[in-house]
């Protein structure tokens, strides 16, 4: 889907730049798709490193928050959808959902600060050095994803308050 997003980015790069759009919009538009675009590979990411992982070796607290971490962090994205989705008939309502996208952001940042706080207590005698190291690029890259999400409803809100 990574993939299909990036051609999707190129083509509204392109529609962009043919049409009729003041600068500094198109500008705007176009940091949009982008930001979008940072979804999708963060996204992208988190698969790979997640397919070489050992997660079935990994300690039940770490892959208890993880799955914790992963699920709210596809609350933020559909969340992200949903606010983009309004930015054009519904800015203030565009406006409101941000809100809700940053709340979730932020869950996130606890959620990983928890699982950072269990590295030094977990037993990782089952793992080898590597893969605790697959592990935490992993976690990175999840929290990547919000970070990203987070930096997409800033560009929406500064479109919607052009929009009201």
């Amino acid at each position: 889907m990574e993939e299909e997003a990036d051609g999707l980015r190129r083509e509204i790069a392109l529609e962009l730049t043919r049409g009729e759009i003041p600068p500094h919009e198109r500008d705007d538009l176009l940091h949009l798709s982008r930001d979008i675009d940072w979804i999708t590979d963060w996204s992208k990411e988190s698969g790979r490193i997640l397919s070489v992982t050992p997660v079935d070796r990994l300690p039940e607290q770490i892959t208890k928050r993880a799955l914790e971490m992963m699920h709210v962090v596809k609350e933020t994205a559909i969340a992200v959808r949903n606010c983009v989705n309004q930015l054009t008939d519904k800015p203030k309502e565009a406006m409101k959902l941000a809100d809700d996208v940053e709340a979730l952001e932020e869950k996130v940042d606890g959620l990983y600060t928890d699982i950072r706080r269990l590295y030094p207590e977990i037993d990782f005698s089952k793992v080898n050095p590597g893969e605790v190291f697959l592990i935490g690029q992993l976690f990175d890259a999840i929290e990547n994803v919000t970070d990203w999400c987070e930096n997409t409803i800033d560009q929406v809100r500064v479109l919607a308050v052009r929009m009201l």
